[in-house]
């Protein structure tokens, strides 16, 4: 994008969007009309993503300065206008925004996000699982678990639990279930990404780990694992169960 002014002497200017400056802008779908939301040289913004009602938005802004080059640290929400834009939080050298599956509670009111966390090593892109409260700012480490890549959150219905991936490559991978007010987690035995609970919050779905053309259910305990269907040939991989 660029913009093209004649001031007095008419000399021209031609301002343009540098490699490390990126806005946010929304286009609707039925007219092509594009609208920009930010406007801010120097900061980065990506991964946005809206509240439940429509009216938010939270992103990353990534400020080049000399001491935070390149790195996104800064979470970001403003109105679905790109009003009322305020920062939420900001995290300290090591860690890192990146990707960071944002996922609003239920009523809108927290939104957990996936934050890597290069201090503890190079070799794997280690996260812990964050939760937000959209209103105080509070920030709360759900997970906190060293060596261990925690990613992928999902709400349950009723917003009182996350589900999560959890693992390394050690040791490997398995979804597990946490109780955000009690702290209680349960491991599933069933190694599925993307956990996708059921419409009433019972269990989750996921795929069958010795047969990819099975669609399966477990409760959120863990117990009582059943089939769901059975396709003939076509492999199941990140079930998602939709609903309102």
């Amino acid at each position: 994008v660029s913009r093209i002014e004649t001031p007095e002497g008419n000399t021209v200017h031609v301002e343009t969007t540098s490699v490390q400056d990126m806005d946010l802008f929304i286009v609707d779908v039925k007219t092509g009309v594009l609208e920009r939301l930010t406007d801010t040289p120097g900061v980065m913004e990506k991964w946005p993503s809206y509240s439940p009602d429509g009216e938010q938005i939270v992103f990353v802004g990534r400020i080049d300065t000399d001491t935070m080059k390149n790195v996104p640290r800064d979470v970001f929400v403003m109105d679905a206008n790109g009003a009322n834009r305020r920062l939420l939080a900001h995290h300290t050298e090591g860690q890192f925004v990146f990707n960071p599956d944002w996922r609003w509670s239920p009523d809108g009111s927290r939104i957990a996000y996936a934050l890597n966390n290069v201090s503890i090593s190079d070799y794997e892109h280690f996260s812990d699982i964050f939760v937000i409260n959209v209103k105080e700012g509070n920030l709360a480490n759900l997970t906190n678990s060293p060596y261990v890549i925690d990613s992928e959150p999902a709400w349950s219905p009723d917003g009182h639990k996350i589900a999560f991936y959890l693992g390394n490559a050690a040791e490997g991978y398995r979804t597990v279930v946490k109780d955000v007010e009690t702290g209680q987690m349960t491991l599933l035995d069933q190694g599925s990404s993307y956990p996708s609970w059921t419409p009433d919050g019972s269990g989750l779905i996921f795929t069958n780990p010795l047969n990819v053309f099975e669609l399966m259910v477990v409760d959120a305990d863990g117990k009582n694992p059943r089939t769901l269907a059975v396709t003939k040939d076509v492999s199941i991989s990140n079930p998602v169960w939709l609903f309102e």
